[in-house]
């Protein structure tokens, strides 16, 4: 493993990845049972893609970050790209998440059970990524990546015969017959191995989701201007340490609508330029912290409330020396102007017509 990957399942800063107020359900890897989980997890993946001795680069390639989550779900695992976590189909990228189900996973009767769930995981990596080997084993993803998986636990020492008993009630379909007869021939190939080691969820059982409550001041509509944006950045401070991501734009949103139109939305082009002031480069957090921390970025999250400002009847007011300062920042951080362009690119161009003297008013 190269030098930059000695710790590829890694959480790289839980306070900063993960919003404990809205991602997920996730319990939190700061408690006794998220840091439990993710270190017995992390020495799980470890051990299957150390010992495997098919695919096992491709799978190295990857930095994945485990979580247990505390919510219904039909499944006791899902893994996911960290920037495309609205298509859950889309496994590009190098980041990844993988997402536990704490009740499916107190259903276990072995260690062996979750390995083949982890490793079943990784295989989609693989095969998402065009591993030959992988997409060589079966036509059907599902398929392939459970026999990928049966391999990896081989190499690994663990017990491949748990498999033939779990999923005893997986709804009846093609393809889950495809799966059931994959595994099958794959198992005729395995060799015996020794009793399942029981699964001892005692380190992370009592872990809960639990939901951060925000503390945000609201200006009043007599609240003079300055104040009002340094209240709100105060609270786009917290939400970047805490989360609260939609209660504060829900926040912004109504304050704009009860300023009206022209003070509305001038307050919000001149909060949007105090942050770009403000806070560190958003391209530079995205690289040093992630993609999360991106979401939590006081900009970006201030930025989600455009929309709402663009619905105020009336008309409205982009102060030209805002949208400038705005501008400039966007081009400093290309890579995030590419994401929202449709979103601040007609806001600017109204504040450029104010400032070429079309219709500017103070």
């Amino acid at each position: 493993m190269s030098d930059n990957r000695q710790d590829v399942y890694r959480v790289k800063n839980p306070n900063v990845d993960l919003d404990l107020a809205n991602f997920n359900h996730f319990v939190s890897p700061e408690s006794e049972a998220g840091r439990s989980f993710g270190v017995f997890m992390r020495q799980m993946a470890h051990k299957l893609v150390d010992n495997f001795y098919s695919g096992a680069r491709v799978l190295k390639d990857y930095r994945v970050c485990f979580y247990l989550q505390d919510r219904e779900d039909d499944s006791p695992a899902r893994i996911s790209s960290v920037e495309d976590r609205m298509n859950s189909a889309d496994l590009s990228g190098n980041d990844f998440v993988v997402m536990f189900n704490r009740d499916k996973l107190q259903q276990l009767q072995s260690e062996d059970e979750l390995a083949f769930i982890l490793a079943h995981e990784l295989s989609h990596l693989g095969w998402q990524h065009g591993d030959p080997e992988i997409r060589g084993l079966h036509g059907n993803e599902e398929a392939a990546c459970d026999i990928n998986a049966l391999k990896m636990m081989d190499a690994a020492g663990y017990n491949v015969r748990v498999v033939e008993n779990m999923d005893p009630s997986y709804p009846s379909s093609p393809e889950w017959q495809q799966r059931k007869e994959a595994r099958r021939q794959t198992m005729m190939y395995m060799f015996n191995r020794e009793m399942p080691k029981p699964l001892d969820t005692s380190l992370w059982e009592s872990g809960r989701h639990v939901r951060w409550v925000h503390d945000f001041q609201v200006p009043g509509i007599g609240t003079p201007e300055t104040e009002a944006i340094s209240m709100m950045s105060d609270n786009l401070r917290k939400v970047s340490e805490k989360g609260g991501r939609e209660e504060c734009v829900e926040m912004i949103g109504n304050y704009v609508r009860e300023l009206g139109s022209a003070q509305g939305s001038k307050f919000f082009l001149r909060l949007s330029a105090t942050l770009a002031t403000e806070f560190p480069p958003i391209d530079e957090v995205k690289r040093t912290e992630g993609y999360r921390a991106l979401l939590r970025h006081p900009f970006n999250v201030a930025a989600n409330a455009i929309p709402q400002v663009e619905a105020l009847p009336g008309n409205k007011f982009y102060p030209p020396e805002a949208c400038c300062r705005i501008s400039g920042y966007l081009k400093e951080n290309p890579d995030y102007h590419r994401i929202m362009k449709r979103y601040w690119d007609k806001v600017l161009l109204s504040g450029n017509q104010l400032a070429a003297g079309r219709g500017e008013r103070q």
